[in-house]
């Protein structure tokens, strides 16, 4: 096996992993999101757009309250997302 195979099995992998991770988070998940302005938020995460540029999240929970709780959040504002995953398949 060449370097060049090696590498792309190597990016595959991971690509695979990542899609994983984001279709468990998609599904509902209980979430903590710490946003650029130094602020946590609770809430379940329901899916990312395409270009994974925003993150659509339903039962957001923050000082003041949204009249649906649903919001699109820019995952450009996103510092970090913790989520409570019970088991990662492989």
């Amino acid at each position: 096996m060449d370097l060049n195979n090696e590498d792309q099995q190597a990016r595959t992998e991971l690509r695979e992993r990542f899609l994983r991770l984001i279709s468990l988070i998609s599904g509902g998940k209980q979430c903590e999101m710490k946003l650029y302005d130094n602020t946590n938020y609770k809430c379940k995460v329901r899916g990312f757009d395409s270009a994974f540029e925003h993150m659509i999240v339903e039962e957001l929970v923050t000082p003041h309250p949204i009249p649906n709780g649903k919001a699109i959040i820019r995952l450009n504002d996103v510092i970090s997302l913790k989520c409570q995953m019970d088991k990662l398949s492989q």
